[in-house]
């Protein structure tokens, strides 16, 4: 009887490991992908919300915000092809479609204000708003806002590619700089007559303001040329025009829209730090810079080299 037993018990234990054995061989392990948040000096930035996003573009209903070092992570299925939707200061920006377990890395942009009044010199603890610009043209609040310091600077990163407005509020007056992108300088000069300062923006500069006198148009060649990781590019306004400067590869696709926006004549810099825009450090090779203001169209060739 108990020779029985014990046989009978073996028995059930054999037929529960190979139960547990034939459970085990239909387990499936997901992987994790993961998204990096950084900004310009990267460093991670928190607390910022991601999307995970089938391959379609159709949301899953998951979502995550960044931890201290900048990453939101997924647990997804082997093969599972998705890409990551970002929500930072206003804007938004989805990634390019990723394997299950590649991991994406997004740098921001930084934008900056110089608020001066005229001889005077730098205006320092006035509020500036970060405004995003709507499909119609119109601008709203983001709700991201910060002092001047004591230079009369102020910065805002922005995700790649987000068209944003800086407005400075000095007393009962404003001012609105014209659409930007990430990685400009404006100066605003509080000094500037404008028959509507409200409508400043119309003749703010999304970029420095080199020299007041009114000079032939132009566009120099950058400097440092071969770069990396930055150049400056200078250009001459001798009227008031709207100005489309445009980095396109030899291929002639475009890269990344530098300035959109109507300016005020004189000499004008602005930055390339030679990424697209969705923030990806382009390629090892040859560029052109094409400005376009009003009739007047002008092309520079550039290097960039890693």
């Amino acid at each position: 009887m108990a020779t029985g037993m014990k046989f009978g018990i073996a028995a059930l234990l054999v037929g529960l490991m190979i139960a547990t054995a034939g459970a085990a061989s239909n387990q499936v392990s997901t992987v994790r992908t993961t998204l990096t948040l950084v900004d310009d000096s990267g460093d991670g930035l928190a607390g910022h919300r991601v999307d995970l996003l089938r391959e379609n573009g159709k949301a899953t209903g998951l979502k995550v915000e960044t931890e201290e070092d900048g990453v939101a992570s997924f647990e997804v299925l082997p093969g599972f092809r998705h890409s990551f939707r970002i929500h930072f200061n206003g804007g938004k920006l989805v990634t390019a479609v990723v394997e299950a377990d590649e991991e994406v890395t997004v740098l921001t942009e930084r934008t900056t204000l110089t608020l001066v009044n005229g001889s005077e010199g730098a205006v320092a603890d006035v509020r500036v708003d970060l405004l995003k610009v709507k499909d119609n043209g119109s601008a709203s609040g983001t709700g991201v806002r910060q002092t001047t310091d004591e230079n009369g600077i102020v910065g805002f990163q922005v995700l790649p590619g987000f068209t944003h407005r800086l407005r400075a509020r000095v007393k009962k007056d404003q001012r609105i700089t014209g659409d930007l992108s990430g990685g400009t300088d404006v100066v605003v000069d509080l000094s500037a007559v404008t028959e509507q300062p409200v409508v400043a923006a119309k003749l703010t500069l999304a970029t420095e303001v080199v020299e007041e006198a009114p000079v032939v148009f132009g566009l120099d060649q950058n400097y440092p040329n071969p770069f990396n990781p930055s150049t400056s590019i200078n250009y001459s306004l001798p009227e008031a025009a709207n100005v489309r400067l445009v980095i396109y590869n030899i291929l002639g696709q475009e890269i990344r829209e530098l300035v959109n926006e109507v300016q005020a004549p004189g000499r004008h810099r602005v930055r390339w730090n030679g990424r697209d825009a969705f923030g990806r450090t382009v390629a090892t090779g040859l560029y052109l810079s094409r400005l376009v203001a009003g009739p007047n169209v002008a092309i520079r060739k550039m290097t960039f080299s890693k």
